[in-house]
C-alpha cells in the first residue's frame, strides 16, 4: 500500500481558542493519535480517537492552548493490534530446582564408594539451551580449571545437593580432582541465578596439606612456588563478580587463588604452619590465568605488610626490614626474540625465608619473582 495511503491529509481551523481538526477517514485504520506542539516543541494537547468513533471535526482546546499562540497539529495512524501473545519468565527457584533435578538423574555411583554419588556437570546437567543458560556455566567453569579439569568436571559427594529457597542457592558439596590433580581436593560449587534470571556458580576448593602449585602446574615444579610456606590454600573459579568474605579481594569471573604466606623474622626457611613463634602472616593471591600450554599466570600482593624482618649480614651489623608487603609473580619466560618458552637467566634469588631452592637455576618456561618491599633501617636509622 502506498505510504500516502496512510498519511492523513489534516485540515485545521479555528472556533474561539479551539483548534478544529479534520482529516478523510483512512479505511485500514485501527485508530488515530493527535499531537499538538507548540513552536518550541512541547506538547500541549493530545487525543486518541478509534476509527470506529472518529466524526470529524475534532475540537483541539487543551489548557496549554493558548490566545495568540502558533500550534502545529500531527495526526498518526494506528494499526490493528496483534493478537495476544504469553510469556511466563522462570523463577530463581524454578532454575535452581530444575538443576538440583538434573544433577540426581546424572549421578551414579564411583566405584571406589559405593555410598557415594559421582556428580558430572556435563551438557546434560548444565545443557547449552534452557533457562538460565546453564551451558555457559558449564563452560566458564571448565576454562576457569584448566588445564588439569576432568572432562567433565566431576564431583564425589556423599549427600544430594543442598536447594536453599530463601537464599537461592544451590550448594554441593565433596571432593573433586579438577586443577588440584588431587582427589582429596575438597570443594564446594555453589548454584545461584543472577537479577537478570542467568545461572551463576563458584567453585571453591581447598587442597589437602602438603599441596602446591606446581602439583597443578609441572612447569612450577623445582621453582620457589614449590616451596611456599603457606597454609590453608584455597582456589575458586567463579562465572560472575561478586564479593565473598573469605576472601580479602574481589571475585572476578576467572580462576583465583589465596593461601596464609609465613615469613619468620630472622628469614630463616619455615614451613608455613600456623601459630609459630617469631613468624608474621598474610594472606596473598589474587587472580590467575592459565595459558594454552598451561602455564599459570599472575601477580599477587599480600593482604597487609608483615612484622619487622632482621637481615643478618657476615660482620655488619643486621638491617631490618619494616612494613615488609610480599608480592609474587609468574609469567611465561620470553627470549631475545619475544617468544615465549625460551630459557632465560634466573632472576636474583629472593630472601631465604622465601626461597629455600634460593641459587638453584629456575625452569625455563617462566619467570617467577618473589619480592617483599619495604623500609630498610640499620643500627635504627634508615638506609
Amino acid at each position: 500500500m502506498p505510504q500516502g495511503d496512510l498519511q492523513p491529509r489534516v485540515t485545521l481551523t479555528r472556533s474561539g481558542r479551539a483548534i478544529v481538526a479534520s482529516w478523510p477517514p483512512i479505511e485500514p485504520a485501527y485508530g488515530y493519535h493527535v499531537v499538538v506542539t507548540d513552536p518550541a516543541g512541547n506538547v500541549v494537547d493530545t487525543a486518541d480517537i478509534a476509527a470506529a468513533a472518529y466524526q470529524p471535526p475534532v475540537m483541539l482546546a487543551g489548557a496549554g492552548i493558548v490566545a495568540g499562540g502558533s500550534y502545529s497539529v500531527v495526526v498518526s495512524v494506528a494499526g490493528l493490534p496483534s493478537q495476544p501473545a504469553s510469556i511466563t519468565l522462570p523463577t530463581p527457584a524454578a532454575i535452581l530446582t530444575g538443576l538440583h533435578d538434573r544433577l540426581i538423574a546424572a549421578r551414579t555411583h564411583p566405584a571406589s564408594a559405593a555410598t557415594d554419588w559421582s556428580y558430572p556437570l556435563d551438557d546434560m546437567v548444565l545443557p547449552d539451551a534452557g533457562d538460565g543458560d546453564p551451558g555457559e556455566v558449564r563452560t566458564a567453569l571448565t576454562a576457569a580449571l584448566a588445564p588439569s579439569a576432568s572432562t567433565p568436571l566431576t564431583i564425589i559427594a556423599p549427600a544430594d545437593p543442598v536447594l536453599d529457597p530463601a537464599q537461592g542457592t544451590l550448594a554441593l558439596t565433596g571432593t573433586s580432582d579438577a586443577l588440584t590433580a588431587d582427589p582429596a581436593t575438597a570443594v564446594t560449587v555453589t548454584f545461584t541465578v543472577t537479577d537478570d534470571l542467568k545461572l551463576a556458580a563458584t567453585w571453591i576448593a581447598a587442597p589437602p596439606d602438603g599441596w602446591t602449585l606446581a602439583s597443578a602446574f609441572a612447569v612450577l615444579a623445582e621453582t620457589p612456588f614449590d616451596y611456599l610456606p603457606v597454609s590453608g590454600v584455597s582456589l575458586v573459579a567463579t562465572t560472575f563478580g561478586h564479593s565473598d568474605p573469605g576472601f580479602f579481594f574481589p571475585q572476578l569471573p576467572g580462576l583465583a587463588y589465596q593461601a596464609t604466606l609465613a615469613v619468620r623474622g630472622d628469614l630463616a626457611v619455615t614451613t608455613g604452619q600456623p601459630n609459630q613463634a617469631g613468624t608474621s602472616y598474610t594472606r596473598i593471591g589474587g587472580p590467575a590465568q592459565v595459558t594454552a600450554d598451561g602455564t599459570p599466570q599472575f601477580s599477587w600482593t599480600a593482604e597487609s605488610a608483615l612484622g619487622p624482618l632482621t637481615i643478618p649480614r657476615v660482620g655488619q651489623n643486621p638491617l631490618t626490614l619494616s612494613n615488609g608487603l610480599p608480592q609474587l609473580s609468574c609469567a611465561p619466560a620470553r627470549g631475545g626474540n619475544g617468544q615465549a618458552g625460551q630459557a632465560q637467566p634466573s632472576p636474583p634469588p629472593p630472601p631465604a625465608g622465601i626461597d629455600p631452592t634460593a641459587g638453584q637455576p629456575a625452569l625455563a618456561a617462566t619467570v617467577n619473582t618473589l619480592v617483599i618491599t619495604g623500609q630498610v633501617t640499620l643500627a635504627g636509622g634508615p638506609v
